[in-house]
């Protein structure tokens, strides 16, 4: 959630690797010991003012060179994977973040078990899923199931696009296209992950800045200042763990 107001003051400072970073108070009714989630620099902690409850979040800025190129599930292209999680190498992920170039007409990738979400980022293209046929216009989401037999159509032959990927049952995802320059103060939930995809333009969330194709991930329950300036065209995908 956005609201246009001063954010809470927060001071990052940065974590070594060996810091897990999702740490959860013993003293909130309810929970007993840590949840954790190890992540890998650069990243930052944040403590913000949220009254007498002194909150802790994680700020990361995932440049081009952090994200990875792999096949395609069907071998017929390539993704660029910007995060997952757990990492690693595996088949299987709770939730994965990702980008690939669609070049012509072709079938998707099944993922049985996983709901997904796409975003055109350049263009325009038609999904084909199990006899039905959407047209999604560029920056706009569309969502459905990794169980069904899909094939995608670009429009002039080529589109970048966006993916959001959820084990079913583990972690739910939502996607909101941030459009031009704003300030407001950015809510996050606790067990929630929030990564910031930049199409264009720049963006900074607390004092963390990316520009674009670079992505900025938040993990944590907090108030944080958000700024977009510009013609800037951001894709936010809130993850929601259910384990």
């Amino acid at each position: 959630m956005f609201r246009p107001e001063p954010a809470p003051r927060a001071r990052l400072f940065p974590v070594p690797l060996s810091l897990r970073c999702r740490e959860r108070s013993k003293s909130r009714a309810g929970q007993d010991g840590y949840g954790v989630w190890a992540l890998p620099p650069p990243f930052f902690i944040a403590w913000g003012d949220r009254g007498d409850d002194n909150r802790r979040v994680s700020v990361r800025l995932l440049r081009l060179a952090d994200y990875r190129v792999m096949p395609w599930k069907n071998g017929l292209g390539s993704t660029t994977e910007v995060a997952r999680w757990p990492e690693g190498d595996g088949a299987e992920f709770v939730w994965r973040l990702s980008v690939a170039r669609v070049e012509g007409s072709g079938p998707f990738s099944r993922f049985p078990g996983y709901d997904r979400i796409i975003v055109p980022l350049d263009g325009a293209m038609t999904l084909e899923c199990e006899g039905g046929r959407t047209h999604i216009s560029s920056l706009h989401a569309h969502a459905f199931s990794g169980d069904a037999v899909t094939s995608g159509t670009p429009d002039g032959g080529s589109v970048r696009d966006l993916n959001v990927m959820t084990r079913r049952g583990k972690a739910k995802a939502s996607v909101e296209i941030l459009s031009g320059p704003r300030t407001s103060v950015f809510e996050m939930a606790d067990g929630e992950i929030s990564l910031f995809y930049i199409a264009s333009g720049d963006l900074s969330v607390a004092s963390t800045r990316a520009t674009a194709e670079e992505t900025i991930m938040t993990d944590g329950e907090s108030s944080l200042s958000f700024e977009s300036r510009g013609a800037a065209q951001v894709i936010l995908s809130r993850i929601r763990l259910e384990i």
